[in-house]
């Protein structure tokens, strides 16, 4: 962590544990007469809903391309071209 950021992670960490302590916490145990913690699904269907919206399997795919597999396939590319014209060596 940079520092002059310890402040801000303090901050953070403690708007956490008290969003955690106050509003998360208590909606997983508060059930219905059915066992369901409905508040707790209401919530996590609602996050999930919104995470999906700026992360999909279709993006990570293209992110997981992009910025891993190609960079390989290139440089095992570059490497296989070196090798062939290293002396000695026929192409």
């Amino acid at each position: 962590v940079p520092e002059g950021d310890t402040a801000a992670d303090e901050h953070d960490a403690q708007h956490l544990y008290r969003l955690l302590e106050s509003e998360i916490v208590p909606l997983y145990y508060e059930r219905g007469e059915d066992g369901v913690p409905v508040g707790w699904v209401t919530r996590m269907l609602h996050a999930i809903a919104e995470a999906g919206r700026s992360f999909t399997s279709r993006q990570m795919m293209q992110r997981y391309v992009h910025h891993y597999y190609v960079p390989c396939i290139q440089a095992t590319a570059n490497r296989t071209k070196k090798e062939r014209r290293a002396p000695g060596m026929v192409p």
